[in-house]
């Protein structure tokens, strides 16, 4: 499922596996010109399951939409399963966007009472959104420990396989982003998403960065929110600030020197991790109810 950081799209195609032509991370879509399907390889996964072209048409419970959004505390998507008790290490690679605002992106809507907690923070590298969720009300199983999406994966075509994320909050390139409704939506390259536990995290990098990739790691799947996106978690709480950036994941600072926790491999027990993962400061939040936020969610 994981790989080191790739930066040369030239390191990204030499990876590739049989019968797949270009990484997903290597390309650039627009987002008011999506294909129907940014994937359209085979392997040994199969075919991409849903879509990218998502419009009202699309809108609703059985959604396939795999093209997702993130823009603010009220308006973000997550990825959850197509069918309920799904577990998300077995179906990884078909998750669709379950959105805050379903109907507006073609996509599923998440429920009205799933999200319990939600913080929303824009740093000078990344937007994050962060929390506690009923993940079975978006049809993730409820004892699931859950896993990581990001658009690597062992054979680069992504997890889920095609899955796009855009972005309002950044001001983007020609190249990736279309003017919807007098904004910018710009094609985020980096990002990963956690889900399990109840708690999720989204966070995508800004690509105008050039290290865009550092800050969304996706070589630490085993280890979650807490390594990848650690934060000031609070169920309960609705809030949207400003913040300074996290360490890059796995990197710590111990006694002055700095160090990379190196994840073991599958089959060995994570009982502990080497050192407590830096919690980057917020500031300028300002709070609100779900009901506030949340009042167009409905139960799909």
């Amino acid at each position: 499922m994981v790989l080191a950081p790739l930066a040369l799209v030239a390191t990204l195609s030499a990876s590739l596996v049989a019968g797949q032509t270009t990484a997903l991370a290597a390309k650039r879509f627009n987002y008011t010109n999506l294909p129907y399907q940014a994937d359209t390889d085979t392997g040994e996964r199969g075919t991409q399951s849903g879509y990218n072209r998502c419009n009202a048409t699309t809108a609703g419970p059985d959604s396939l939409c795999q093209t997702a959004i993130i823009n603010s505390l009220d308006d973000f998507c997550l990825w959850g399963p197509q069918e309920a008790g799904g577990v998300v290490g077995n179906i990884e690679g078909e998750m669709v966007a379950w959105c805050t605002q379903g109907d507006k992106y073609g996509a599923r809507t998440i429920p009205a009472g799933a999200l319990q907690g939600v913080t929303f923070v824009k740093t000078p590298h990344y937007v994050q959104v962060t929390g506690f969720i009923d993940q079975s009300m978006i049809d993730i199983a409820s004892d699931d420990d859950g896993g990581e999406m990001d658009p690597h994966g062992a054979d680069n075509r992504g997890n889920p396989l095609g899955g796009l994320l855009f972005t309002q909050a950044f001001n983007g390139n020609l190249n990736s982003t279309a003017i919807v409704n007098g904004s910018a939506f710009t094609q985020v390259i980096q990002w990963h998403n956690f889900m399990g536990a109840n708690v999720f995290c989204l966070k995508a990098c800004d690509p105008s960065y050039e290290d865009d990739y550092a800050y969304c790691e996706h070589i630490y799947d085993r280890v979650g929110c807490n390594v990848n996106a650690p934060m000031d978690y609070k169920n309960g709480t609705y809030e949207s600030c400003l913040g300074d950036d996290q360490l890059p994941p796995g990197v710590y600072v111990e006694g002055g020197v700095t160090s990379t926790f190196v994840q073991p491999p599958e089959g060995q027990v994570i009982s502990t991790l080497p050192y407590v993962p830096f919690t980057p400061s917020s500031s300028s939040c300002t709070t609100f109810s779900s009901a506030e936020l949340y009042v167009t969610a409905s139960v799909s």
